[in-house]
């Protein structure tokens, strides 16, 4: 995925490029035209059970500053299935390390950490979330905390050894 921020104020545009089995690559993919980024990185992409593909991603919003996470599903030639949505609906704090896989049911679930800061910018709380989608990305249930600590390196090795499972 082509990530950045772009020097003359216009909107990034990750895209991802395909590799079918052959190893032949394809032309990049659009993968967001969202005109308020200022940044988009951490990709998380994820087969879907239809033959298609998903990608999570962190998102800066330029007239906000905030950061949240979003959601692209693709089919399986490339082409964008609706549009982006945000997969946090908790804006507060600072939404990043998008994580995702695909469940044996065909749903998939977004991981990510949530870091909020006191008034003077110490980090008062970090913590990781989740939200599953249904095969047609559509959420299910809510936004589900998944832990709770303080540190941010804790946050992040604990999210490193996060394994989802479905039963």
């Amino acid at each position: 995925m082509a990530i950045g921020k772009p020097s003359d104020k216009t909107a990034i545009q990750p895209a991802q490029q395909l590799t079918n089995a052959q190893g032949e690559t394809g032309e990049p993919i659009l993968v967001s035209s969202n005109n308020d980024s200022i940044w988009a990185f951490e990709p998380s992409v994820t087969a879907l059970a239809n033959g298609g593909f998903a990608i999570a991603w962190e998102h800066e919003n330029d007239s906000t500053e905030a950061e949240e996470i979003l959601l692209q599903r693709f089919d399986a030639s490339g082409n964008k299935l609706g549009a982006a949505i945000q997969v946090n609906t908790s804006t507060t704090g600072d939404q990043g390390d998008p994580d995702m896989t695909t469940l044996s049911d065909g749903t998939f679930v977004v991981t990510w950490s949530r870091e909020t800061y006191s008034n003077d910018d110490e980090l008062s709380s970090s913590n990781i979330f989740m939200q599953r989608f249904s095969a047609s990305g559509t959420k299910l249930g809510t936004e589900t905390k998944a832990n709770a600590i303080r540190s941010e390196e804790h946050t992040s090795e604990l999210q490193s050894r996060i394994r989802i499972s479905y039963a």
